[in-house]
């Protein structure tokens, strides 16, 4: 029997497999699996072609820890990026404030899901 998390594997071995062989970028939405997702993409760092050429963490809700972690893997850290929306990372505003201030801004994503969505994300990239 197969579980909902080794199905969600499953589908991210493919997905990210098939962007790195068509040259394509990928967008990743985790949720409460940023550690596992870090490891997933150490083993591929052991073979760059392996690994798209551009990785978007969709809604990224990992640790402030784990955002510098993703930037410093050899031969890939310069791929990644991270989105912000309002839907889901305005649940916790000190956090959303905190995390979009890690983020490099060459590597910063503000995404406009909701109609007004901007209107509270974008003030917090704005102060901070």
């Amino acid at each position: 029997m197969f579980t909902t998390a080794c199905l969600s594997d499953c589908f991210l071995v493919l997905e990210v497999a098939l962007a790195a062989e068509f040259q394509r970028p990928v967008s990743i939405h985790c949720v409460r699996g940023y550690g596992h997702l870090l490891q997933f993409f150490q083993q591929l760092a052991k073979q760059p072609s392996a690994c798209p050429p551009k990785v978007m963490l969709h809604s990224y809700g990992g640790s402030l820890e784990e955002i510098p972690r993703f930037h410093k893997l050899k031969g890939i850290g310069e791929r990644f990026y991270f989105s912000f929306s309002h839907v889901i990372n305005q649940r916790t505003p000190d956090k959303l404030v905190a995390r979009i201030a890690a983020v490099p801004s060459d590597r910063l994503l503000i995404e406009s899901d909701q109609v007004g969505g901007c209107n509270t994300v974008v003030p917090c990239v704005v102060s901070s």
